[in-house]
């Protein structure tokens, strides 16, 4: 998977009109109650992207590719909450700037970061540039978030499974979302990029099962299955007429 630094997608307006709220003051030093992150991006012209949302209420991790789209719900911990708190604060988000170029069919990334009752909000993506100045900072909180989602560490996590799709899928009308709860078992979600039609999901739980649900659009459940991973490597989907199915992937 890229990092998140090259995946790019705008969602915000330019960080000048919200810098004034804190940049003053800075960030408190000790991570306040309210915290939350957002962090938006696409591929400009290509249909891919990324979303994340991390919050001490909970967080969800969600890639798209076309018309599908892969969401893991998760529970952040205190210990990379307050990791997270701490590369937004020390690489200074409230007074990171960008300035706006006329640009066609660029792709981008965005952040949005509520702390001690203010919002600041950094694009980098359509017309809307971070300056050349502030890069570093800015791609340092990107890793934060990357460590957030990604399996971390030398030895990889105890458990995984994929998530499967077939071009079958790719001609339905409308968007798949595909959901994913794992909770505190959550270990990374990873993709090996565009047209792939496939992610990895890592679990803590060897054990594990999850009640994977398919909706469309309007919300509506289409499909659901409840994988065991002491039995199936992953799930499959497919599409046959209209009906969605989902079957499991390989044995155990």
């Amino acid at each position: 998977m890229k990092p998140l630094a090259t995946l790019k997608r705008s969602l915000f307006l330019p960080a000048a009109l919200t810098l004034l709220l804190v940049a003053c003051a800075g960030l408190p030093a000790a991570r306040p109650a309210d915290f939350a992150i957002i962090y938006h991006s696409n591929g400009g012209m290509l249909p891919q992207g990324a979303n994340i949302e991390a919050s001490a209420a909970g967080g969800a991790y969600r890639l798209w590719d076309g018309r599908v789209e892969i969401g893991v719900a998760f529970q952040p911990t205190e210990a990379q909450l307050d990791a997270l708190y701490a590369a937004v604060r020390d690489n200074r988000v409230e007074r990171i700037q960008s300035y706006e170029e006329e640009t066609y069919d660029r792709g981008g990334s965005s952040i949005s970061v509520t702390a001690g009752g203010e919002t600041v909000q950094v694009s980098d993506s359509g017309m809307s540039y971070v300056r050349e100045e502030w890069q570093e900072e800015y791609s340092n909180i990107l890793g934060a978030l990357d460590s957030l989602v990604l399996p971390a560490g030398p030895e990889p996590p105890p458990a995984s499974f994929q998530v499967v799709w077939d071009d079958t899928l790719l001609v339905e009308p409308g968007t798949l979302i595909v959901q994913v709860p794992l909770g505190q078992e959550f270990a990374g979600l990873t993709s090996a990029g565009y047209g792939a039609m496939a992610v990895t999901v890592y679990s803590h739980n060897p054990a594990g099962r999850y009640a994977i649900t398919a909706q469309d659009w309007d919300g509506n459940t289409l499909a659901t299955y409840t994988l065991d991973l002491a039995t199936a490597g992953g799930v499959a989907l497919s599409s046959q007429s209209g009906q969605l199915t989902l079957s499991p992937l390989g044995g155990r």
